[in-house]
């Protein structure tokens, strides 16, 4: 609990609320514990795939730009979650 506290800290962000989680994970945020690693829910990966989907579906035009822009913001967040 002590080095979480530490990168919450060394962030510049305070917390508030301490909990213990038992079984494997917990999400906490948005964002899933699992095996001492930050992970992205379920969801948010489906609505990538979904995203991801939707694209190959269309031809080029504005709708299409507009999905790749999404699906750009949710790889970066993803990137960002996993990379702690």
């Amino acid at each position: 609990m002590w080095e979480i506290r530490q990168k919450i800290h060394g962030r510049g962000l305070h917390y508030h609320k301490e909990r213990r989680f038992t079984g494997g994970f917990a999400e906490v945020t948005g964002v899933v514990l699992r095996d001492g690693k930050t992970v992205l829910p379920n969801r948010q990966r489906k609505r990538a795939f979904d995203i991801a989907n939707q694209m190959k579906a269309l031809p080029d035009g504005e709708e299409r730009q507009g999905l790749k822009r999404k699906l750009t913001g949710l790889r970066a967040q993803r990137r960002q979650v996993e990379a702690h």
